[in-house]
């Protein structure tokens, strides 16, 4: 949604290195506990919200800043040190409709805890705003689990696929210039199997906190170093993992994720198509992830986004997702809007 890179607009992932301003520092308390305990101390800890959706508005701000953003499979020593994303970034394409008084509809995916409920796409009708946008994030998560390419899964996309032409057609009898644009932010690789990093950390005379900081990403694993002698030792020994990659400057410089400051990471690896890093603090099981996105876009079919639209037609087979937003600006009634400072131009 926005025209830049990611190392321009500054954002990168959902959890970042906050030592002096996170929300999590209670967590330490855990350490003392069992470590099965200290798992089910922190899923009892979210089981309300999800257990009692309808009461949600209800529950106290601290919870929602404090308990519930917690990784579902921290270290506890660990989560003292990061911040979460409470609500996303500048969105660019709504902040300009609303300067320039263009009606927009914005109608998202609801939340619920079980997957067979997420039914609400069937309820999205046309609004009599200028632009309506619907979301559904039912996708990633039937994705992830059961696997890409699942009954449920591809049940859900004919539906929606059904949804769609009906809106459309819909639409188009309202107005037959109505201009329509569907894409997706990525795709879902099927996990061969996991690569165990944390293993490899024990085995180096290296002390957590005290040396280093970790956050493991599910593809990624972030260091933030506190002994610089352990950047090396770090380095070394996980260069040497098969099917994991360490991100040096030149790599980061081709993918436009060279940050100025340690924000995000001192050291990052990612691992191979169809890899899953564990332990994975996003979740403590080892086999109950099928799919996962977050790899290298190279000779990765199954981790690109789809881009589709009635406005124009092209020979280009891809398009970078920065191009999204000038190509979109372009092909509605709002060619003008496009910032003049992008270097990314529409594809049209």
């Amino acid at each position: 949604w926005t025209w830049k890179n990611q190392e321009d607009h500054g954002n990168f992932l959902i959890y970042w290195y906050s030592p002096e301003t996170s929300p999590f520092k209670w967590m330490k308390i855990l350490a003392y506990f069992p470590e099965k305990l200290k798992q089910y101390i922190i899923w009892a800890t979210k089981a309300p919200y999800y257990l009692l959706p309808k009461l949600k508005k209800y529950f106290p701000k601290w919870y929602m800043k404090k308990i519930l953003p917690v990784p579902a499979s921290i270290d506890p020593k660990m989560a003292g040190f990061f911040k979460v994303m409470n609500k996303p970034f500048e969105n660019i394409f709504f902040q300009l409709m609303k300067k320039h008084d263009i009606s927009l509809s914005s109608i998202p995916h609801a939340t619920s805890p079980n997957y067979w409920k997420w039914l609400h796409y069937k309820k999205w009708e046309l609004t009599d705003s200028q632009i309506d946008f619907y979301f559904n994030g039912d996708t990633d998560g039937l994705g992830h689990y059961p696997w890409p390419h699942s009954e449920p899964l591809i049940k859900l996309m004919n539906e929606l696929d059904t949804k769609i032409e009906y809106l459309y057609n819909k639409a188009l009898k309202k107005d037959k210039n109505t201009k329509m644009f569907i894409f997706s932010d990525h795709g879902m690789e099927e996990i061969i199997w996991s690569v165990d990093v944390k293993t490899v950390l024990e085995s180096l005379d290296l002390k957590p906190v005290e040396d280093y900081v970790v956050f493991y990403d599910s593809t990624f694993v972030r260091f933030w170093i506190n002994n610089k002698a352990a950047e090396k030792k770090i380095i070394d020994a996980l260069s040497a993992i098969d099917k994991i990659t360490y991100l040096d400057k030149k790599l980061k410089d081709k993918y436009k994720i060279n940050f100025k400051d340690r924000k995000w990471w001192d050291l990052f690896f990612i691992a191979d198509n169809g890899y899953r890093i564990f332990p994975d603090n996003f979740s403590p099981m080892k086999f109950n992830t099928k799919g996962m996105h977050g790899y290298f876009p190279e000779n990765n079919k199954n981790a690109q986004w789809i881009f589709l639209t009635n406005t124009f037609s092209s020979t280009k087979k891809e398009i970078d997702v920065v191009n999204l937003f000038p190509t979109m600006l372009d092909n509605m009634w709002l060619k003008d809007l496009i910032p003049e400072d992008t270097v990314w131009k529409s594809i049209s």
